[in-house]
């Protein structure tokens, strides 16, 4: 209605000003004025219900209350702009787009976990509130492709250790130089954020987009990373000589929702740490198998890269059943702890662990391994979990929605009709160009020496 008024007026002037152009001298300063306020109007009410879907945050995302509006960009350089310089359409707020990304070493045992994620990953991005997320990487540090990039797209650049793209102490060591080398790639400058994931991650609901420039990376409190654990200072400050320790967020490197500025700033501590970690004793010692995690967050403290830490249960992040008994506002399952039901002789009723998947036949027939869901009588039954923790009807529930969902993405998965990449098979050939994104579309696998 405001515009039509505004046209009609502006129609009106130019009328009166044919008939009398000294009464059109009078007239066009005002609506000049009248215009300007007009602009200003729908910039307030696009800022105000900018404000409105920013509080949609703090809890429970609801996706119902707008239209994503899906950025396409023309060139890198636009893709990299400051979101203060997005625009939208008229009043509807422009979504920044995500850029998920999962790093792997391309064992069977997180390639097992890699389809079911990513399949995860496809059903939420196809609905109409994940169309913001809008790219897929998994990042594989290793020196050969393997069976996974006619299915996931892939970057590969080269490992650092050759013996981990078969079995390492600790595959994860290689992650960081990894993502520092994906990171000077055109691929990493796809998205407004980056949101780092693990494998063993099920996708439940699209990730909330953050609405405002500026926010701080979004990230998970790990109550196990704790920079003020006994024996931990002395390593910690031989690490960071003179750092504060009181900034160290405790968290880790996945998940995290982060600009790709923040990220480069951080990067470089995040591999030194790393790598001085791996090259002392003591140091691997006390941080054992979260050693990595330490290194991001002592970089993230370093680099003064603050991050908006949130806690299980209140978290628009990852759920971690069975340690969490609801999936509360998480956009994400972790399976990180195995699940035993037990009966009050102590045997077991039923379980879910990740770590039995750990061969190729897992990996390439996934549908003949499909893990079974919980008895669904398991709280009137007086079970508990291998801790004593007594299942509820809660436990239950979680339990039976993030094994729900892992079934229904691993039926839909097909065979893989490959033999390659893997103790003594024929090295994968994809034709992907190392350091270069590689998409699965009408690839074909070459045994090597193939000349097709």
């Amino acid at each position: 209605m405001r515009r039509s008024n505004s046209s009609s007026l502006l129609k009106r002037a130019l009328r009166l000003r044919s008939v009398d152009t000294r009464l059109g001298r009078l007239l066009f300063p005002g609506l000049v004025l009248f215009g300007a306020a007009y602009v200003t109007f729908i910039f307030c009410d696009a800022l105000a219900q900018a404000a409105q879907l920013s509080q949609h945050r703090a809890g429970e995302p609801d996706f119902g209350a707008f239209t994503p509006l899906v950025l396409d960009f023309a060139d890198a350089a636009a893709r990299t702009q400051p979101l203060s310089e997005l625009t939208s359409r008229a009043s509807v707020p422009a979504v920044p787009t995500i850029h998920v990304m999962a790093t792997s070493n391309g064992s069977p045992y997180l390639n097992w976990q890699t389809r079911t994620m990513y399949k995860t990953f496809q059903m939420v991005q196809a609905t109409p509130e994940g169309a913001h997320m809008k790219y897929f990487t998994r990042l594989l540090h290793r020196r050969t492709d393997d069976e996974l990039v006619a299915e996931v797209p892939t970057l590969r650049v080269d490992s650092l250790h050759a013996a981990c793209d078969t079995w390492c102490e600790f595959p994860v060591a290689d992650r960081p130089h990894a993502v520092a080398a994906w990171l000077k790639t055109e691929d990493a400058q796809l998205g407004d954020y980056l949101f780092l994931i693990e494998t063993d991650y099920v996708w439940l609901a699209p990730v909330p987009a953050p609405l405002a420039p500026g926010d701080k990376p979004l990230a998970f409190h790990y109550h196990y990373i704790n920079p003020g654990y006994p024996g931990l200072e002395s390593v910690i400050s031989r690490m960071w000589p003179g750092g504060q320790q009181s900034l160290i967020p405790c968290t880790g490197p996945a998940p995290i929702l982060i600009t790709h500025g923040d990220l480069v700033r951080l990067m470089p501590k995040w591999e030194e740490y790393s790598a001085w970690i791996e090259n002392d004793s003591e140091a691997k010692d006390k941080l054992g198998w979260v050693r990595e995690m330490y290194a991001y967050s002592i970089a993230a403290a370093q680099a003064g890269i603050v991050h908006e830490v949130q806690e299980p249960g209140s978290t628009v992040l990852i759920s971690q059943p069975p340690a969490d008994d609801s999936a509360g506002h998480a956009s994400l399952f972790h399976y990180t702890w195995g699940a035993q039901f037990k009966n009050s002789s102590g045997g077991v009723v039923w379980e879910f662990d990740k770590r039995p998947f750990t061969e190729t036949r897992h990996v390439r027939t996934m549908r003949a391994y499909i893990p079974s869901l919980p008895p669904q009588d398991a709280a009137t039954r007086g079970l508990r979990l291998q801790d004593g923790k007594p299942v509820t009807e809660a436990l239950l529930k979680v339990e039976t929605q993030m094994l729900s969902r892992m079934r229904a993405a691993i039926e839909q998965l097909p065979d893989l009709n490959v033999a390659c990449g893997w103790n003594g098979e024929p090295v994968c050939q994809w034709g992907c160009t190392q350091g270069v994104l590689c998409l699965p579309t009408g690839r074909t696998f070459k045994v090597e020496g193939d000349a097709r």
